[in-house]
C-alpha cells in the first residue's frame, strides 16, 4: 500500500451570531511522495457526518465544523488509511 502525505491548513472563523456559535473550515492537500496532488482521496472527521473528496489537484475543504477536537481520517483506494488528531 501507498503511502498518502497529508498537509492540513486549519482555519477557525468566528461567526457572530446571538448564540455566539463558533464554527471552522479544515483544508489541505493530499499529496504523493512526489508531492503530486492525489485526487479522489476521502477526508472525514471521525464520528461525524463532515466529510469531502479531494479534486483533481488533491485539495479538499470541510466546512462548517464545530468548535472541538477531531480526529481527520484519510482513506482511499489502494492507500493505506492514516488518521492525525
Amino acid at each position: 500500500m501507498k503511502t498518502i502525505l497529508l498537509l492540513i491548513v486549519i482555519i477557525w472563523s468566528c461567526a457572530n451570531t446571538m448564540a455566539q456559535d463558533q464554527s471552522g473550515t479544515i483544508k489541505g492537500i493530499i499529496t504523493d511522495q512526489f508531492n503530486n496532488g492525489i485526487p479522489g482521496i476521502n477526508v472525514s472527521l471521525m464520528e461525524t457526518g463532515f466529510g469531502a473528496s479531494t479534486d483533481v489537484q488533491g485539495a479538499f475543504e470541510i466546512t462548517n465544523i464545530p468548535e472541538g477536537s477531531y480526529t481527520v481520517v484519510i482513506s482511499g483506494i489502494g492507500y493505506k488509511n492514516q488518521s492525525q488528531n
